[in-house]
């Protein structure tokens, strides 16, 4: 395709090649964080990797609509996260005020992914 303007990274065959690198760097990175299972004092993988989407890759759109691999990973991310979600346990937690401030910003997470998710083609 070659060149074709500077709207986006797609515009150019050498940028969107540059992207296509980043991408299957972050999704390799991404994967193995999520597998990590950290104690109570910690946060655990899938929470880090939600995290990194809100902050980093959704707001900046990387390789969305195009990278397959994000989109799995996202994906996973999401199912991952629905599980700790439901199946929460009020014993695991200090008190009332530290499971509910865990648990929005677990929903605020899961509902950021879901939106990303449900918008990749747009």
């Amino acid at each position: 395709m070659g060149y074709s303007g500077l709207k986006h990274p797609g515009s150019s065959d050498n940028a969107a090649g540059v992207c296509s690198d980043l991408c299957y760097a972050v999704v390799k990175v991404l994967k193995k964080a999520l597998k990590l299972e950290d104690n109570e004092f910690n946060t655990d993988g899938v929470v880090n990797v939600a995290l990194i989407f809100e902050a980093h890759i959704i707001p900046s759109k990387l390789g969305k609509g195009y990278d397959d691999d994000l989109l799995k990973l996202a994906n996973k991310t999401l199912r991952k996260l629905n599980k700790l979600i439901d199946e929460d346990d009020p014993d695991d937690w200090i008190d009332s005020d530290n499971r509910k401030m865990h648990l929005d910003a677990y929903r605020r997470m899961r509902r950021k992914l879901k939106r990303y998710i449900e918008t990749w083609d747009d």
